[in-house]
């Protein structure tokens, strides 16, 4: 999976998070930020340390896994600090 296919999982990811939870109303760009930044992070980090080749499926699986901790890791941060009013 290239450049392309990483960000487009991850953006998929983020508005799937977005459209789930109705609490993150006006937060739609930063979680899909994250999720492409998340995927693409866990993609090229397991490429370097040689987890897996590419075009193998063991690396979808981690670009999932990568995208899915940092839109968790967004979203308790966004939940902790809300803005006072």
């Amino acid at each position: 999976m290239g450049w392309v296919g990483m960000l487009f999982v991850g953006a998929v990811m983020g508005w799937a998070a977005w459209y789930l939870d109705p609490t993150q109303a006006r937060r739609l760009w930063p979680l899909v930020r994250s999720g492409a930044l998340g995927a693409v992070m866990a993609g090229f980090a397991s490429q370097l340390f040689g987890v897996y080749r590419e075009g193998s499926m063991r690396g979808m699986g981690i670009v999932f896994l990568g995208a899915l901790l940092m839109i968790g890791v967004y979203m308790a941060y966004a939940a902790k600090c809300k803005p006072r009013r």
